[in-house]
């Protein structure tokens, strides 16, 4: 199985945005985009009518140590040790990131997420994608960290929960929980940081009430759970989300898994 990382953002513009049609016809048409070093490409697009899935490539500075000769004049013997030396030299290297950009309905702007790569971000693609449109107050907002109403949105969703950390414990009212309602209150005392797991035995979390109960009266920090098919999602309160998936699957499939596990943060919202 391979796991993918992903942070999520939302980009939003005063106007409405184009529809993603045409977002993904600009992206047969821009081909390869910028000066040497800052090269920008899509390898594989995929448009369904919810969302736009790219594999996007930007090249990208590195520092890379190598073996060089010194001066001909100077070097008696090319073949020894002696006269190479290790120099820092830069290189350009075209990184790839996956990324999705959503079409939700009735919400302002839309959700973008994208892998976690070094030097390549979300809103490199959203540039690449709108550079050449005429969008009014167009701003792209990366989450840093992720909201409470996010966080409970994936707990929510998620098929099944395996793990949840929380702080906060028994600070928020919650009318619903009936006859357990002064066991939860009396945890706020004792306890600073809660953790229940089902130790890999399989179970969902949310059918315990208990647990259940101390969850909605508390603040969630971390989610561990699992799909309908059984692989790891995990979402915590630092704007990480992290999906596991077989390591084989074609920029279709692929699509659809990222669609799948960023729906499960913003269904409930």
């Amino acid at each position: 199985m391979a796991q993918l990382k992903l942070r999520v953002g939302q980009v939003t513009a005063e106007e409405m945005l184009p529809p993603l049609e045409t977002l993904s016809e600009a992206a047969e048409d821009i081909g390869i985009r910028g000066a040497r070093g800052e090269r920008q490409y899509v390898d594989e697009k995929v448009l369904e009518d919810n969302f736009l899935y790219l594999e996007f490539r930007q090249e990208v500075t590195e520092e890379r140590p190598q073996f060089t000769t010194e001066d001909a004049e100077e070097v008696e013997d090319e073949d020894t040790e002696e006269d190479s030396v290790v120099e820092v030299d830069e290189t350009f290297v075209a990184r790839k990131m996956r990324f999705i950009l959503r079409d939700d309905p009735n919400r302002e702007g839309r959700f973008y997420a994208f892998e976690s790569t070094r030097g390549v971000y979300g809103e490199d693609a959203i540039e690449y994608l709108t550079e050449d449109m005429d969008i009014t107050g167009l701003s792209c907002h990366r989450r840093e960290t992720f909201p409470p109403d996010w966080i409970e949105s994936f707990y929510e969703s998620v098929n099944a929960v395996r793990k949840v950390k929380l702080d906060n414990i028994s600070e928020f009212e919650v009318e619903e929980l009936d006859d357990l309602s002064d066991l939860v209150s009396g945890l706020g005392g004792p306890a600073q940081l809660v953790q229940f797991s089902d130790s890999g035995q399989g179970n969902n979390l949310r059918d315990s009430d208990l647990v259940d109960a101390v969850t909605r009266v508390s603040r969630i920090k971390f989610v561990s759970g699992v799909d309908i098919e059984d692989n790891l999602q995990k979402l915590n309160r630092k704007g990480r989300l992290t999906i596991s998936h077989p390591s084989d699957l074609n920029p279709e499939e692929q699509a659809e898994r990222m669609y799948i596990a960023t729906d499960n943060i913003i269904r409930q919202l």
